[in-house]
Parts: C-alpha cells; structure tokens; sequence
C-alpha cells in the first residue's frame, strides 16, 4: 500500500467540516475543531418576513379574517414575554371548553355584576333559535364603563326556553336581577325586540 503523499495530508488537513448542530445552538457546545463552519444566522429581515409568513398561513389554514393579524400579532408579542410558562400551556378541546365557561366565563361575569350593581346600564333583549332547534332568550346590558372611558355592550345572560310568554320573559329579566341584586335604580330604558320564537 503506497503511503499519502504530502499533497495528500495538505489535502486533508484543510478541509472545513460544517457544523451540524441547528441555528440557535448555544456557543458552549460547539466543538472548535469539528465546528470550523457554523451555520450562518438568518438575517433580522428574513426572520421578520418568516415569522409575517407563519402568521398569514394560520389565519388562511383555519378561515380567519385577515382583520385579525394585527391582533394576533400583538398576541404573540404578549404572549412571548413569558417563554416560560408558554412553554407549559395546553389547551385540548375538553379542558379549553371547560376552563372557559367554568373559569373565565364565570370570572367575566362576576365583574360585569359588579359594574351592574354600581353603574347606571340599560338592557337589550333577543331571540333566537339556535343549532339544536332550542329557543334562547339573550339579555345584553350597555353602561359606560370607567375603566375604558367609553360606553360597552355585554352579554349579562341567556337562558333556554320551552315556551315563550311576553310575561315569561318579563320574569326572566325580573328573577336575574334579583338574583344577582342589582339595584332597580340603576335601570334605564329597555330595548326589546319582538318575540319570533
């Protein structure tokens, strides 16, 4: 066997193995003799555009009004500064449906009664019949809310009827301000639509 030639290990020697560790890497991993060529960092302007790419796919995939990119944006900017605890959400089907009626459903509400129960509001009723063919009257409250400066329209309560009475509805209204106390006083003009269910 003929042995290499000094060309030969000249040859060897000045070859450059590329790194195969992926972009990102932390630098305390990198071998200096089997790392000679990193893989290059993308430029800020490509990273932007990858990312604007990334959010457009997601809202075309799954139907969403191109309105909402600003939004989601902001979203994700918010929702970054904690990576963290990001990296430890899940939401599947059953728990994000249960988390938002029993949680944040119920968190939102309470402080709506709070807002009834201090500000001046008036109520706008409506019906309806949903998928299942049940018929749902919807109580809608309005109130200048404080802490936004400007006057808001939220959903107070829906509830689920058989039958529908003009007094039915009359103590639908009556038994949920009970319920909750808020005062009379506060009650201004009521806008109602006539009944179609």
């Amino acid at each position: 066997m003929m042995a290499a030639t000094a060309k030969d290990v000249a040859g060897t020697s000045s070859e450059k193995p590329t790194c195969s560790l992926p972009y990102g890497a932390p630098p305390n991993i990198h071998d200096a003799s089997g790392c000679t060529t990193r893989v290059k960092e993308p430029k800020p302007v490509d990273r932007i555009a990858h990312a604007e790419a990334r959010t457009l796919s997601f809202l075309a995939e799954n139907l969403l009004p191109i309105s909402l990119a600003p939004l989601l944006v902001n979203y994700a900017k918010e929702m970054a500064k904690d990576v963290k605890a990001l990296d430890g959400v899940s939401l599947e089907r059953t728990s994000a449906t249960y988390k938002l009626k029993e949680g944040l459903g119920t968190l939102s509400h309470k402080r709506l009664v709070n807002d009834m129960q201090t500000h001046p509001f008036s109520i706008n009723t409506d019906e309806c019949v949903n998928t299942s063919n049940d018929k749902v009257y919807s109580i809608l409250v309005s109130y200048f809310s404080e802490d936004i400066g400007e006057t808001v329209v939220k959903h107070y309560r829906s509830v689920t009827l058989t039958r529908v009475t003009a007094k039915i509805l009359h103590d639908c209204v009556i038994n949920a301000l009970k319920e909750d106390e808020i005062p009379w006083k506060l009650l201004s003009p009521v806008c109602l639509t006539l009944p179609t269910i």
